[in-house]
């Protein structure tokens, strides 16, 4: 399967998975990466066909007004994911040493 394009909005969202945050489902992916919900779960369908994101159902602590327990589809990259992650966005892993630049 050919790896994901992404558009300059939607790197914002696999930087926002790069925390590796618990709580990512789709809303505070969306706030943190300052774009729509509806993008945020299109890159993420195009994350988890590539294998590159794993989801997840949590329960949200307390219940809601109608007294049945609320739970949240949070959202994890995989280790092929944050590979895939870093070099499409140029970063480098904090694990790996920065390779020194001749001067």
């Amino acid at each position: 399967m050919p790896e994901p394009t992404l558009r300059r909005r939607d790197r914002r969202v696999v930087l926002a998975l790069l925390t590796g945050a618990d709580n990512l489902s789709g809303y505070p992916l969306a706030r943190a990466a300052q774009v729509s919900a509806v993008r945020v779960y299109r890159v993420l369908d195009r994350l988890q066909d590539a294998d590159y994101v794993t989801a997840t159902w949590t329960d949200v602590t307390g219940l809601g007004e109608d007294g049945v327990l609320r739970q949240r589809r949070c959202y994890r990259l995989t280790s092929d994911g944050r590979v895939w992650a870093h070099r499409t966005l140029g970063l480098t892993p904090a694990h790996e040493p920065l390779k020194e630049t001749p001067q």
